[in-house]
């Protein structure tokens, strides 16, 4: 199965995603962090949690396969 993770602010807009397929153990925590790494990447210095509660949110989805 092909899926996606997001990180999504509170307005809904999409600030970084990853795709890939799920084939066994430990794939959706790998889609997970190239998601979160390129939103370090893209917002150097930006947390996804503050001390205020989740600033973003990281969504998860299947995806048409590439």
């Amino acid at each position: 199965m092909w899926v996606f993770a997001e990180v999504v602010d509170r307005s809904g807009a999409v600030l970084a995603r990853a795709e890939g397929e799920l084939t066994k153990d430990g794939d959706m925590a790998e889609i997970s962090r190239r998601a979160l790494d390129r939103f370090h990447q893209s917002f150097p210095g930006q947390s996804v949690l503050s001390a205020s509660g989740a600033e973003f949110i990281l969504r998860f989805g299947r995806a048409p396969k590439a």
